[in-house]
């Protein structure tokens, strides 16, 4: 076996872990409503994430259909790493089944989300991580004596159409995936706390009956505007 000349293997920054344990506690839906950037667009969620995930970002590059960076990732992951591999949009070739899902979940990592397929959804449900991806294969990468190793560890990538790069955090649940600088999620949690909690009672308030969701929503003079149009039976022009 050889290894291409522009492959790069590189430590991942640390993350601060009271700020990680500090967004488990936070909801992930509700940082969409106020970030439009870092969510992956068309990966979802495969396996585990019935509970909010989070995790320090460590990044996989592959190159064509060679898993071998995937496999020796699992002899660097660390506990609380959040595995990225990004496959070049290939959804032909599975690049993570159930035996690097295990593996990574041996070594502590939470998680793992693919630009691709994944595979053996039994054995990734067995893991205990959230797995996300576009969606399921059978067919998978595989090694490649013959070819030299390519690609990257721990080098920027790209993953629903979101830039990430190791050292990030990634957020995620059943509704899907966020990446983020840490410094943007820490400076974001006052106000997502606040938000969420304004939602229980306000919604308490609509169950009742004392209110409606446009009516704690909307600013006054919208819903002035489009209760005038109600009113008299005609849309805006």
């Amino acid at each position: 076996m050889s290894v291409a000349p522009d492959v790069r293997i590189l430590p991942a920054p640390p993350v601060d872990a009271a700020l990680l344990e500090t967004l488990r506690g936070l909801d992930l839906p509700t940082f969409g409503h106020i970030l439009e950037d870092g969510f992956a667009r068309g990966i979802h969620r495969i396996a585990g994430g019935e509970t909010l995930t989070v995790g320090r970002v460590v990044t996989v590059k592959l190159v064509v259909t060679d898993s071998r960076l995937v496999h020796y990732m699992t002899s660097l992951v660390q506990p609380g790493d959040f595995v990225v591999v990004d496959n070049g949009h290939n959804t032909t070739h599975a690049s993570v089944g159930g035996g690097v899902a295990g593996a990574l979940a041996a070594r502590g990592a939470v998680g793992v989300a693919v630009e691709g397929t994944v595979t053996d959804v039994v054995e990734l449900r067995e893991s205990g991580m959230v797995v996300l991806g576009r969606g399921l294969a059978p067919f998978t990468t595989r090694t490649q004596p013959d070819r030299p190793v390519q690609g990257g560890i721990n080098v920027p990538v790209t993953i629903g159409g979101a830039s990430v790069r190791a050292g990030m955090i990634a957020m995620a649940d059943e509704n899907g995936v966020l990446f983020a600088e840490p410094d943007m999620l820490a400076g974001l949690v006052d106000r997502v706390r606040s938000m969420m909690a304004w939602e229980p009672p306000a919604m308490a308030r609509v169950r009742a009956g004392e209110t409606t969701l446009a009516e704690l929503i909307l600013p006054p003079e919208d819903l002035a505007a489009l209760d005038a149009l109600a009113s008299a039976g005609r849309t805006a022009a």
